[in-house]
């Protein structure tokens, strides 16, 4: 039911994907993204948060707000292993053991709530950071 036109449209542009692909492997540029990806899972969530200060402040914690809120609904719905999940999670996190996990928290909060609106909370954190940011007037950018 598809017309050759779309085929032919399809086929090209899967050949440019594996094409690219192989070119990328070639380069070494998947070596290059693959040890980059590893070296930042071995920075501890709250120093590439906390630990740079300014807004991404709000990004800790609003990843900590939406744990705690997915752990009080697991134990509302007797989902026990669920909530000592996210327990644990929020403990590896605050004391830096979060570079031990195969899987990271964070990861698990953006699978457990839609993206939408994990940023949306992300952005209000934020949003709550420069409004509550201290300092002279001019620090703050106004």
């Amino acid at each position: 039911n598809v017309s050759n036109e779309i085929l032919d449209q399809v086929r090209a542009l899967y050949e440019k994907i594996i094409s690219t692909a192989f070119n990328w492997q070639r380069t070494g540029r998947i070596r290059t993204m693959m040890q980059n990806q590893h070296s930042i899972l071995r920075i501890p969530f709250k120093d590439r948060t906390l630990g740079r200060g300014g807004a991404e402040r709000g990004v800790y914690h609003a990843f900590i707000n939406m744990m705690k809120k997915l752990e009080r609904e697991a134990t509302k719905h007797g989902e026990y292993e669920k909530a000592i999940l996210w327990r644990d999670a929020m403990y590896k996190l605050e004391h830096k053991l979060d570079i031990y996990d195969t899987i990271n928290a964070i990861d698990l909060v953006r699978v457990e709530i839609p993206n939408e609106e994990v940023e949306k909370t992300i952005q209000q954190y934020k949003q709550k950071y420069t409004e509550l940011r201290g300092g002279q007037p001019e620090q703050r950018g106004t």
